[in-house]
């Protein structure tokens, strides 16, 4: 694992969140003159916001177990846990304890682990361990395209909802699931209730077309690519109905050869119900519509949400970008 991905798990650790751009900079200047990881990790571990969880006021029993819950999404084993506290009791430091927990493991090691507690932490994967395909639980795959040329991870319909954070070599993922939690920035997902958490340290590129009800977190304007319009292909055009109407009848034919789609911002959408969405719209689109829609509006919580407009008329939710008001999404942003 590189020091990068380490450093990432420090702050996934400890502070339960992705490594914001400047903090993570920050550290890796740290590494980069000459600090080591033991001394980083001492650092980390006397931050305030660290000490209410893993504080010297925590036994040492209570420590390790924290770390394996943050670190590896379970509970410890009683050999591992008898191991990690022998460890302390025996002199080790807890910050050599940290380093040491989350330092590279054999992706088999990982994927088996994954399948046992529905987490997957793929920053815990040395990418030299890493001889080809590995499966996790059923309909979970990690894969590698050239050798150095990085990975990811795909998870089919019908697997339990879990949780997956995808690392710097591992960085692209394919989730037709439902009700996961991911952390990443590279990713297509096709299926529903699922809360993507997005790393503000780097840009990212999100396919959720096809998909429906997924949370997005850390969306980042100018820096995260959404894919929101179900299309074969063709031109985008963001549209603003929310002060003067459109007409439906300048919109392309869904038949159109040029495959045309629209992002249609209606205002304000209350509750973000469906009937609340459509009362929008028809005050932002005037007249019968034919052509390939997603409506984007703000609803009373500040979050932009984005609906899709089918053939007879309905829509559906397909994602919503928590704590960000639709004026704040940039336009180039959607593809």
């Amino acid at each position: 694992m590189a020091n990068n991905d380490q450093l990432s798990e420090f702050y996934l650790a400890l502070l339960q969140r992705d490594p914001d751009q400047a903090g993570l900079q920050y550290w890796r200047s740290q590494l980069n003159s000459g600090q080591n990881l033991t001394a980083i990790a001492q650092d980390f571990l006397a931050l305030p916001q660290v000490a209410p969880q893993f504080g010297p006021g925590l036994t040492a029993t209570q420590f390790v177990a924290d770390l394996y819950q943050s670190v590896l999404g379970r509970t410890p084993d009683s050999g591992g846990l008898a191991y990690w506290v022998g460890q302390l009791n025996g002199g080790v430091s807890r910050a050599q304890i940290l380093v040491d927990f989350t330092s590279p493991m054999d992706g088999a090691a990982v994927m088996r682990q994954g399948a046992a507690s529905n987490f997957y932490n793929l920053n815990l994967i040395d990418p030299a361990s890493f001889g080809g395909d590995l499966a996790g639980g059923t309909g979970v795959l990690l894969y590698q395209f050239d050798t150095g040329y990085g990975g990811g991870i795909s998870v089919d319909p019908g697997t339990p909802g879990g949780s997956y954070y995808l690392s710097s070599y591992f960085a692209v993922g394919g989730f037709a699931n439902n009700g996961d939690v991911i952390h990443g920035n590279n990713m297509t997902v096709n299926g529903s209730g699922n809360k993507i958490i997005l790393n503000p340290a780097n840009s990212a590129f999100l396919d959720v077309a096809w998909g429906a009800n997924n949370s997005i977190y850390g969306y980042m304007p100018g820096k995260t690519e959404l894919w929101i319009v179900a299309q074969s292909g063709g031109l985008l055009s963001v549209l603003d109905g929310s002060a003067t109407p459109i007409q439906a009848s300048s919109l392309n034919s869904s038949n159109a050869s040029t495959a045309q789609g629209y992002v249609i911002n209606v205002g304000g959408i209350g509750d973000g119900s469906a009937a609340s969405v459509t009362a929008a719209a028809n005050k932002a689109v005037i007249g019968s519509v034919n052509a390939n829609i997603v409506y984007m509006g703000t609803d009373s919580g500040g979050n932009t949400e984005f609906w899709a407009l089918h053939g007879n008329g309905d829509v559906t939710l397909i994602a919503t970008l928590i704590g960000v008001p639709a004026s704040k999404v940039m336009a180039t942003d959607l593809v």
